[in-house]
């Protein structure tokens, strides 16, 4: 019994010993997931539409520069035909279908005019 005793503090020095040397070793790094791998070299493109100024409708991108005078008359440069007056949502519907989404929205009012707007898109580049 005396030796079982004398047993138990020394192998609790070894285990000691050895989980102190486990800790102190540099932990692997977490492998990257193939998701977030791909995200770091994502590309975006960005356009932007804004109504207001010499063009009352004007839409550029790195492959498009359309000016309109109105949402109708761009809706006819783009070559679409909305259902009844529904000419912004038709231009939008347009734009999302070709992978663009919207990022941000401003608008600004000058004297009491209609508001300037600005509408900002992006997406994966090709």
């Amino acid at each position: 019994m005396n030796k079982l005793l004398m047993l138990t503090p020394v192998g609790l020095v070894a285990v000691g010993i050895l989980w102190s040397a486990t800790a102190d070793e540099p932990k692997k790094a977490d492998p990257v997931k193939p998701a977030e791998a791909a995200r770091a070299d994502v590309r975006w493109e960005y356009a932007t539409l804004s109504t207001g100024g010499r063009a009352n409708v004007h839409l550029v991108s790195s492959a498009d520069d359309v000016t309109a005078e109105s949402w109708s008359n761009l809706a006819q440069k783009l070559k679409l035909t909305p259902k009844g007056t529904a000419y912004q949502i038709a231009i939008f519907d347009h734009l999302g279908s070709q992978g663009w989404e919207l990022v941000t929205q401003t608008a600004t009012a000058v004297d009491n005019r209609p508001a300037n707007q600005s509408y900002t898109f992006k997406r994966r580049a090709k």
